[in-house]
């Protein structure tokens, strides 16, 4: 399938809305188990007011004990096997781009070639492979930290609350100089700080700067992706369970687009959409940026 460039409308705050094919994902809103389930959240995420939809069959925290050769070469076959008939179909009747959250080079190649029009890799293209193959391509990338990639073992922080943006910011300004010099335009990056727990390495304090800090994360001169939907910073701060996040992660959807991110990864759309929808409308002197009705 040929490619077509997309070019993200970036006046107004953008939704990106979660579908995960993983059955080991933290959290079980916008997760599929079939077919029919991906193609009936991908037509109410249209219907709520989602701009892209991101779709995803890797496992961002594999157990440690398949995180060897074989077994990712295992993981990469059974990605493909659930992703590429999925994504064949969501193609054929979605109206919005389509973004796959994927680190694998084989799999980038193949959803490419199906006519996707974003690949987010929480790996930043580090994966050898990853870059040769979206540097033939026309996609849009998008470039996240994350601090273990696949080390076996728990890895000591480099940077803490006080230095975390600084970090951050170095990281995500050296892969974009890795795009450039790989060809890449600038055109089709998107940085990502990489909010979240776990193998995203940041506590509820340095998640909290990350936050205060996408103000200093704009010099980078990308648009920002932001994913805190449901993440484990909110256990951290209110104690709440994974099924109880949806108006948290509202609330930090609502603070990252006022600290200038420009789109949010998140679980719950219809939520998201309006409560960003009515805080752009404040904060662009009452116009709206959405006419939908739902």
């Amino acid at each position: 399938m040929q490619y077509m460039a997309i070019n993200l409308n970036l006046e107004r705050p953008l939704i990106m809305g979660i579908i995960n094919l993983d059955s080991a994902s933290f959290s079980s809103t916008g997760r599929c188990e079939s077919l029919d389930d991906v193609l009936e959240t991908v037509e109410r995420y249209q219907a709520e007011g989602v701009d892209i939809i991101d779709i995803g069959a890797e496992p961002t925290n594999p157990p440690l004990a398949k995180r060897n050769t074989k077994a990712q070469s295992t993981y990469a076959s059974d990605e493909l096997s659930r992703l590429l008939p999925i994504v064949e179909r969501v193609r054929a009747v979605c109206d919005v781009p389509i973004s796959i959250d994927t680190s694998d080079p084989k799999v980038m190649q193949a959803v490419i070639e199906l006519g996707v029009n974003i690949i987010n890799d929480v790996r930043a293209f580090e994966k050898p492979g990853a870059m040769d193959v979206v540097a033939q391509s026309d996609v849009t990338l998008c470039l996240m930290h994350m601090l273990q990639h696949n080390v076996q073992e728990p890895v000591n922080k480099p940077y803490d609350e006080t230095t975390v943006v600084d970090f951050v910011y170095a990281y995500l300004e050296s892969r974009i100089k890795a795009c450039l010099d790989a060809g890449i335009p600038r055109r089709r990056l998107i940085a990502d700080p990489g909010f979240g727990g776990g193998a995203f390495g940041k506590n509820l304090a340095e998640n909290a700067a990350l936050i205060h800090g996408l103000s200093r994360m704009k010099g980078l001169n990308l648009p920002l992706l932001v994913g805190l939907s449901h993440k484990t910073m909110i256990h951290e701060a209110l104690g709440l369970p994974v099924n109880e996040r949806v108006m948290p992660s509202v609330a930090l959807a609502v603070m990252a687009i006022e600290r200038g991110a420009n789109i949010v990864r998140v679980h719950d759309v219809l939520a998201t959409r309006r409560a960003i929808d009515m805080a752009y409308a404040i904060l662009s002197s009452g116009t709206s940026c959405y006419d939908g009705t739902t």
